[in-house]
C-alpha cells in the first residue's frame, strides 16, 4: 500500500457496500454495523447513558473479520468502543490507542482494559498500518475484507 493514497469521502445512508480506499462518514443519530461486508445503519434509539455505537461498531468488525480485524481507538470522550475490545482480540484482531490524545477518555479507558497491542501518536499509528498486512497472519481462514476509515460526523473523529 503506498504511503500517500488518494482516499474518496462518502456520506453512508441505508446498506451500503464496503469499498477500497474509502472514508465513509457515519451521519450524527445513527448505530452502525458491519455484515457480509456491508454497512448497515440504524437509528440511535436516543441518549440513554454512556454511548455504545463504537462499541457495537467494533463488536461487527470482529465477528465479521476475526484476526483480519484491526481497531483504532483515537482521540474522544467516555470509554466507549472499551467494551468490545476483549472480543476484538479473542478473534485475533490487532488494536491501537492514540497516545497523548486532545481528549484522553476513550484511549484511557480503552489501555485500562488490557487488550489495546499498541499505543502510538496518529503518525506512527498510520505507519504501522501500512506494514501490518505483512506481519498479522489469519490464524483462522476469514474473508479478507477492504481496508476502510470510518468517522463520526457528529464529532468529527476518526474511530
Amino acid at each position: 500500500m503506498p504511503a500517500r493514497r488518494q482516499l474518496r469521502k462518502k456520506s453512508l445512508a441505508g446498506r451500503k457496500t464496503l469499498l477500497p480506499n474509502r472514508v465513509f462518514i457515519m451521519p450524527p443519530g445513527k448505530y452502525m454495523t458491519i455484515s457480509r461486508d456491508k454497512f448497515d445503519l440504524k437509528t440511535t434509539p436516543g441518549p440513554r447513558g454512556l454511548p455504545t455505537i463504537i462499541t457495537g461498531f467494533l463488536g461487527s468488525i470482529s465477528e465479521a473479520y476475526g484476526s483480519r480485524a484491526v481497531a483504532v481507538i483515537l482521540s474522544g470522550m467516555d470509554k466507549d468502543g472499551s467494551a468490545a475490545l476483549s472480543a476484538f482480540k479473542a478473534a485475533g484482531g490487532v488494536t491501537f490507542a492514540q497516545s497523548n490524545p486532545a481528549f484522553a477518555s476513550m484511549p484511557h479507558h480503552a489501555v485500562a482494559t488490557g487488550h489495546i497491542d499498541f499505543v502510538l501518536p496518529p503518525a506512527e499509528i498510520a505507519h504501522a498500518l501500512l506494514n501490518l498486512p505483512r506481519r498479522v497472519k489469519p490464524t483462522t481462514p476469514v474473508h479478507e475484507g477492504p481496508v476502510v476509515e470510518v468517522r463520526h460526523k457528529a464529532a468529527g473523529l476518526s474511530h
